[in-house]
């Protein structure tokens, strides 16, 4: 596993998807997008290192494997 990654998991509930984010190290302005209509309960937020996130997406949709993540960590390498 690379210190620099986001881990992710995610869990179908009943009002969408619980997302559950680690990283070993800070991630900056963390943003997620995908092409499924929801709403996140979060979106642009610093992630701590060593901390989990859990957030949610709110839709009917019952599969979610095209969540993309970007942060500005990955601008700059």
């Amino acid at each position: 596993m690379n210190r620099d990654e986001i881990q992710k998991k995610i869990t179908k509930i009943s009002t969408g998807f619980q997302i559950e984010l680690s990283s070993g190290s800070f991630q900056k302005d963390v943003f997620f997008y995908t092409d499924i209509k929801g709403h996140f309960s979060d979106n642009f937020f610093n992630l701590l290192p060593n901390k989990t996130k859990i957030l949610y997406f709110e839709t009917e949709a019952e599969l979610l494997n095209d969540l993309k993540i970007k942060t500005f960590n990955s601008l700059i390498r």
